[in-house]
């Protein structure tokens, strides 16, 4: 049974926020309440995948890895963050459009600043993808791969690890701590460490493979 803890609580009752208002400005500004269907649709797409983070905790052994794992970014995250871009041309052309008679706006400049608008989320989109396609980590029975750097060998890997780093920060109301997950390791005496939060997979599943794949190539007499 999954438990609804605050974040999945949190994510329903945005997304009904989200939904509501958009309904509720749909035929009054339709354009306008596009803003809240996307927020409705980013807020139930992070609520998905926490159920699944939840639902699929896989406990991995040797008998089910294969000698080989790639671990990226998975689809959701792209689509969260394509849609979060999306609000700003959809703003930007509900206030165009509102605004026209105002700024006396011919409809060939309309069209051409929508054009613009248009274009430059999909010049964004693009290089999302392209930095995301480039994210991702490699584990196989020969070493460790960090995204598109050079291979390392198990034999130049040590103290590999995952960590939590603890960040502090203040707003105008109060002071607050975030942590994030690293993926710790020493190559070559040289240390590296990269954040693996938004990776498909959990901390937990990544120390077990880990220690697997180290367990692995201690046994096969290659040290």
């Amino acid at each position: 049974m999954i438990k609804l803890n605050f974040g999945i609580v949190f994510l329903i009752i945005f997304a009904i926020i989200f939904l509501l208002t958009g309904f509720y400005f749909f035929k009054l500004y339709p354009l306008f309440s596009v803003i809240f269907f996307i927020g409705a649709i980013v807020n139930s797409i992070l609520l998905y995948r926490e159920y699944c983070d939840q639902k699929n905790k896989i406990s991995f052994n040797n008998d089910n890895i294969p000698e080989r794992i790639k671990i990226k970014y998975p689809i959701s995250i792209t689509i969260v963050t394509l849609l979060s871009y999306s609000v700003f041309p959809a703003v930007a052309i509900f206030g165009l459009i509102i605004s026209r008679t105002h700024f006396h706006l011919t409809d060939s400049k309309v069209f051409s600043i929508i054009a613009l608008f248009i274009s430059i989320f999909i010049i964004a989109s693009y290089l999302e993808i392209k930095k995301k396609s480039k994210r991702f980590i490699i584990i196989s029975d020969k070493g460790i791969q960090l995204g598109v750097d050079p291979h390392m060998r198990w034999s130049d890997i040590s103290e590999e690890k995952i960590i939590t780093r603890h960040f502090k920060g203040q707003d105008h109301r109060r002071d607050y701590t975030s942590s994030l997950k690293f993926l710790y390791l020493l190559y070559n005496n040289k240390k590296i460490e990269i954040n693996i939060d938004d990776f498909d997979i959990t901390d937990y599943q990544l120390a077990q493979i880990l220690k697997i794949f180290r367990a692995r190539f201690n046994n096969s007499g290659l040290i």
